[in-house]
């Protein structure tokens, strides 16, 4: 079973060089995304957040690998949507998926979390 690795496979988005500005496409992709508020420095909520998600990435990874698809959990991407100049107030954090990692998928690792919890 090979293992899918984003930052390998896709270098040029995730180590771009530091010498030259580049326009890149960046490719159609799955990603398991949370949305929040708050500062990732000062929020609970936002601490929280990131820990559901991972504890979700890996949770499928693991299903995933039931079926013969194993990938790498990739660190946090995000996007924060500032209203006032000192906080952030929306934030969305997401980590790529394979497109193998299917909705339903991501249903199961959901219910199985709650379940656990």
């Amino acid at each position: 079973m090979d293992k899918i690795d984003f930052k390998r496979e896709l270098g040029y988005l995730y180590n771009p060089t530091r010498k030259d500005f580049a326009l890149v496409d960046v490719p159609s992709m799955n990603f398991l995304t949370l949305d929040g508020h708050g500062g990732p420095n000062t929020s609970s909520h936002y601490q929280e957040t990131v820990s559901t998600l991972y504890a979700l990435a890996y949770a499928l990874r693991f299903l995933a690998k039931k079926i013969g698809v194993d990938f790498v959990v990739l660190p946090l991407e995000g996007l924060w949507r500032v209203e006032d100049k000192d906080y952030p107030s929306k934030s969305c954090i997401s980590v790529p998926m394979p497109t193998k990692v299917q909705r339903s998928r991501v249903c199961t690792s959901i219910s199985a979390r709650v379940a656990i919890s």
